[in-house]
């Protein structure tokens, strides 16, 4: 009720939150591949994997009514980043590039949601 007014659907935001949420998890890999000192970066993104994981639950299905190929893009990325975080321990091989493009590919399959 709070969230500005916008044309999009309720679907179009919530795909859109999600595709953001997993291009963050994503950007935060970039810091926490470099192994610094501290979990900090790491586990930053790992809540974001997390949490777009709890997203996808529900709205997965209902995207894959819409538009198989959005749904498609996103769980692809989701399986990515859940390789780059695969727990508490940091111990993933996963390489930041590929995690960065299918990012950006989600960002940009679930822009075209009405």
């Amino acid at each position: 009720k709070a969230a500005p007014k916008s044309s999009l659907s309720l679907l179009a935001v919530k795909a859109q939150i999600l595709a953001d949420t997993l291009d963050r998890a994503a950007a935060q890999y970039v810091l926490a591949a470099k192994k610094d000192a501290t979990l900090e970066t790491y586990l930053d993104g790992l809540g974001f994997s997390l949490a777009a994981q709890a997203q996808s639950r529900d709205l997965l299905p209902q995207i894959e009514k819409v538009d198989p190929a959005i749904a498609k893009a996103l769980r692809d990325t989701l399986a990515l980043v859940a390789n780059a975080y695969p727990g508490l321990k940091r111990d993933s091989a996963a390489q930041a590039a590929p995690l960065l493009a299918a990012a950006s590919t989600a960002r940009i399959a679930v822009s075209k949601l009405p």
